[in-house]
C-alpha cells in the first residue's frame, strides 16, 4: 500500500502531476473522463452502486480500472454493488482478497495480477 508519510502535507489533487480531479456530475462526467483516455481510474465513489456502471462506461477508454470494496456483495459486506455484473466483461480481471477491502483491477489492454504484487 502506498501512502504519504504522516509528516507530509496533503497536496491538492489538482496540483499532483498526472492527476485528474474526480468527476462529480454523475455518469456524464465519467463519460467526459473517458474521452481523456486515462491510464488508471480508481473507482471509490458514493454511492457504491454507481461503480459498476462507471466501470462499464470506462471500458475501452482506460488502461486500468481499479475498483474498491469488491467484498461489498459478499455476506456481511454491507452493499449491493453488483460486481459480478463485470465478470467476463473485461479481458483481464484480478482481485486482491488477502485483506479487506478487496481491490480489483479490470482491463482490456494489459493484465495486472494484484495478488502477485501483494506479496
Amino acid at each position: 500500500m502506498f501512502s504519504l508519510p504522516s509528516h507530509a502535507p496533503e497536496v491538492p489533487a489538482s496540483t499532483r502531476p498526472g492527476t485528474i480531479p474526480a468527476p462529480t456530475g454523475g455518469i456524464n462526467s465519467i463519460l467526459s473522463l473517458a474521452k481523456m483516455k486515462p491510464d488508471v481510474v480508481f473507482l471509490d465513489q458514493a454511492p457504491g452502486e454507481a461503480r459498476v456502471p462507471c466501470a462499464q462506461a470506462l471500458k475501452g477508454h482506460a488502461r486500468f480500472i481499479v475498483a474498491h470494496d469488491l467484498e461489498a456483495d459478499e455476506p456481511g459486506g454491507g452493499g449491493n454493488y453488483r460486481w459480478r455484473d463485470l465478470d467476463g466483461v473485461f479481458k483481464y480481471q484480478s482481485v486482491m482478497k488477502r485483506m479487506r477491502p478487496w481491490t480489483g483491477v479490470y482491463s482490456d489492454v494489459e493484465e495486472c495480477k494484484v495478488e502477485a504484487v501483494d506479496a
